[in-house]
């Protein structure tokens, strides 16, 4: 039987595309201060709408001129975006709108004040307050407020810590960070929860730093059992964002999970994210990291072989559906030749196996078979015999010894028109904090300091306000 070693070393001869990276943001000093303000796109591209409030609203202008409104501002946009009509009311944009109650838009409440800003296509609706306001509209959106506090201060924490390192995000948009899972959820008001709220107000201006700087922070629903390393998702190097192994096992929502999909559907959403190789005859998944995440896809087909990130395939896929990188594959297999389990005298030996794929390696890696030839060992590989037969009546140079290859994942193939089954753990692109494993360890006694430090090594939490 051929090693999984050898089908990631004809594969690797075949991949011609490198691994997706993602260069990630630079560090942010922190200086202890005032309270940080945020500003969060509600929408985009609008040029009418209302804006209402059980007080009085009143409207400032771009050149300081203030509009006394009733509980309810109706508007739209003129002249380019350059003003703003509301009723008889003329005012040049950007406009302000504040009052004694919460201001509300499409009938959701906020805290702080509304602002209306020229953006891409139409104006943005921007909710502008107090970095500890706007918490109070996450967490509930992040984390179930029946959950140990510890865990709740420990989200709270790395909710403040990542909103304010995103500042400017979504700057050529006018505002900081959206409203969306893009940045983070947020719903005003409505999300609100007194527990929430304590955990808020107890680690008030508290941040996660690593060697004086805002650390990068991410988090996610599960990680499986083991967090990823970021430069295997997004790329870049960072100390305090490798693998760390969950210290307790537990039961979520997303412990276990299952997709089928159709060969030929994953080749058309792997199309439409830009990785077309024809039509797709089959794929391989290696995985070298500790908690058998899949690091990169081989995708064989009719045009060639492209290898692409285990996380650039999970979102080609749709990371809904595929829900983690950490998933093994059995769907339908092509039609082997049948074997006799008790035929053993006349199944080769170890050796003789090995030595046969040191023999095949050592071809490939000299270049003796053309693409379409790999191709058809990967998909076929009763043929390799044949095809290292075949090379060697060729040669008049002896083989040279073979180098040792990454550990692979097992790599099945897959006819056209056959199903692939996906059987995973986990729910995230699980670099940072396990939401699920941190309630594990607040449920153990882990204080958020210590869940912190599990999932962010070697930082610290400073007081930046």
């Amino acid at each position: 039987m051929i090693s999984r070693k050898l089908n990631l070393f004809i594969a690797k001869r075949l991949a011609g595309a490198a691994l997706l990276i993602f260069v990630l943001s630079t560090c942010t000093v922190i200086a202890q201060g005032a309270q940080v303000d945020i500003s969060v796109g509600l929408e985009s591209g609008i040029t009418t709408g209302t804006i209402n409030s059980s007080g009085a609203i009143t409207a400032v202008d771009a050149s300081g001129r203030r509009v006394n409104l009733g509980k309810s501002a109706n508007f739209r946009a003129e002249s380019g975006l350059r003003t703003l009509v509301m009723g008889k009311t003329k005012a040049s944009l950007p406009v302000t709108f504040t009052s004694s109650r919460y201001l509300s838009w499409k009938g959701r409440p906020y805290r702080g004040l509304i602002r209306l800003v020229p953006s891409t296509k139409g104006l943005a609706v921007v909710n502008v307050l107090p970095v500890e306001d706007y918490l109070k509209g996450v967490l509930k959106m992040e984390v179930n407020p029946a959950w140990p506090m510890e865990v709740l201060k420990a989200q709270a924490i790395v909710a403040r810590t990542y909103a304010i390192k995103g500042r400017g995000r979504h700057k050529s948009e006018g505002f900081d960070l959206c409203a969306l899972p893009h940045c983070q959820v947020y719903r005003g008001v409505n999300a609100e929860d007194p527990k929430l709220s304590q955990a808020i107000k107890v680690t008030s201006g508290m941040v996660i730093t690593y060697q004086g700087n805002l650390a990068l922070v991410f988090y996610h629903a599960d990680s499986g059992g083991y967090t990823a390393d970021v430069k295997d998702v997004w790329g870049g190097s960072y100390p305090y964002l490798r693998p760390v192994a969950e210290p307790f096992s537990y039961q979520s929502p997303y412990s276990q999970w299952s997709l089928s999909l159709p060969l030929k559907e994953i080749e058309n959403r792997l199309r439409r994210a830009g990785f077309d190789v024809g039509v797709l005859l089959g794929l391989q998944f290696e995985s070298t990291s500790p908690g058998g995440r899949v690091d990169s896809v081989i995708l064989n087909g009719s045009m060639g072989t492209q290898k692409i990130s285990g996380h650039a395939f999970r979102m080609a896929l749709g990371p809904n559906e595929l829900r983690s990188t950490t998933f093994s594959v059995d769907g339908i297999q092509p039609k082997a030749v049948a074997t006799n389990p008790t035929s053993s005298p006349t199944t080769p030996s170890s050796a003789s196996s090995n030595a046969g794929e040191n023999t095949l390696i050592a071809l490939t890696k000299q270049g003796c078979f053309t693409p379409d030839e790999l191709i058809d060992m990967l998909m076929h590989p009763e043929k390799r015999q044949h095809y290292v037969q075949k090379a060697l009546s060729k040669r008049k140079s002896p083989i040279l010894p073979s180098i040792p290859t990454p550990t692979v994942t097992p790599t099945p193939t897959r006819t056209a028109g056959g199903i692939v089954s996906f059987y995973g753990r986990g729910w995230g692109h699980g670099v940072g904090m396990s939401q699920w494993g941190a309630k594990a360890m607040a449920e153990r006694g882990w204080s958020a300091r210590q869940i912190l430090n599990h999932y962010y090594p070697n930082t610290e939490i400073s007081k930046l306000y």
